[in-house]
């Protein structure tokens, strides 16, 4: 199996932190985030791992390398403008057509998880996408899902003030959920993307696979974190350093 990694966002929220740092370098426990990424990915036997840059994309090359040392196979392209999420992925085109699925991460995610469980989910439900997802009324994604194998069957990405408060009257908790941008997906969603356009895969492409009824949810067991400002990073720090003692693999 295959990942993608995307790490060409600027991380201006972060302010002085990412100055002269792109967000997947940001040191986590001895470790870049980006490098414990890697690792999970390797603890679970996906060594092709291709990567976007473009704010400060050397600096990740030249930390990150071509993952020999990481026990990987790392590629890299640079993209001269951002083109979404989605965008992101399909400059890999080429390299992602096959028979097995990929997985797609955010370069600024924390999050140690059992992929097993997802590429399981995958298989038994035949999607063409499976997203981990979290509880979090307070995010800017929406999830709503039904029966046992959390069938997505809606999916709000910023919601506007008046749609949040209707999802969360109108739906039952239990099913409403927050999108963990940590995906599996099949190749063939490939064919959707239009390689010219600005393309996310929450606001753009997801819709069409609700639609397909083939776009599943699978919830997070453990916590994660989504490094978009200060904050956030150092609640990352101090959970996991509560949670795990600083010992992940």
């Amino acid at each position: 199996m295959k990942a993608v990694i995307l790490c060409g966002g600027l991380g201006s929220r972060l302010g002085s932190l990412t100055t002269n740092c792109p967000k997947p370098l940001l040191m986590f426990h001895g470790k870049t985030i980006l490098e414990w990424q890697i690792l999970l990915l390797k603890k679970y036997d996906i060594r092709e791992i291709y990567i976007n840059l473009h704010y400060l994309g050397e600096k990740i090359i030249s930390c990150i390398g071509n993952g020999q040392k990481l026990g990987v196979n790392i590629f890299y392209k640079y993209q001269k403008s951002l083109n979404g999420t989605a965008g992101g992925v399909k400059i890999f085109e080429k390299e992602l057509i096959g028979n097995d699925p990929f997985f797609v991460f955010y370069g600024d995610v924390v999050f140690f998880e059992n992929l097993n469980r997802m590429i399981k989910h995958f298989k038994k439900t035949g999607a063409l996408c499976t997203v981990f997802m979290h509880k979090n009324t307070n995010s800017n994604s929406f999830i709503i899902t039904r029966n046992k194998n959390n069938l997505i069957t809606a999916f709000y990405e910023r919601p506007t003030k008046k749609q949040k408060n209707f999802i969360l009257t109108n739906n039952d908790s239990k099913n409403i959920w927050s999108n963990s941008s940590i995906y599996l997906m099949s190749p063939s969603i490939l064919d959707l993307l239009d390689s010219k356009a600005h393309l996310d895969f929450p606001k753009d492409v997801f819709p069409k696979l609700v639609n397909r009824q083939k776009l599943f949810g699978l919830p997070l067991k453990e916590n994660r974190f989504a490094i978009d400002n200060k904050e956030k990073y150092i609640s990352a720090i101090k959970y996991f350093s509560e949670k795990h003692s600083g010992k992940f693999y």
